[in-house]
């Protein structure tokens, strides 16, 4: 199952669903359009929650301006949920980086069998 969203407004409970079933997948799609401080803190729950591999994120858009904008809000919450883990030293930034890149496509490409 790959619950789309991350679980909005219920992010703690699509947290631990992630991590107690190993069928359930986080998608953060969407998220950040609703709200960039929740994504944020999402984000940075998620990766001290869920297993790394099982979040991913969507674009969940239709238009390419969209997919852009999309992608540009995602990125900048996923790095501020991962700025702050780095902050609270939780991960270095080394790892940080590497949680972004996975979050962003490796972990997608996994899940979905995208080789």
């Amino acid at each position: 199952f790959v619950l789309m969203h991350g679980g909005f407004p219920r992010t703690r409970e699509l947290a631990d669903l992630a991590k107690r079933f190993a069928n359930v997948v986080v998608d953060i799609s969407w998220l950040p359009m609703l709200s960039q401080p929740a994504a944020a803190s999402a984000v940075a729950e998620f990766v001290t929650l869920v297993p790394h591999h099982k979040i991913v994120w969507g674009g969940d858009a239709v238009f390419a301006e969209e997919t852009y904008g999309a992608f540009k809000i995602g990125v900048e919450a996923i790095a501020r949920g991962l700025a702050q883990l780095v902050e609270a030293g939780w991960v270095n930034a080394v790892d940080a980086v590497d949680l972004a890149v996975h979050i962003m496509g490796k972990n997608a490409r996994e899940v979905f069998g995208l080789r």
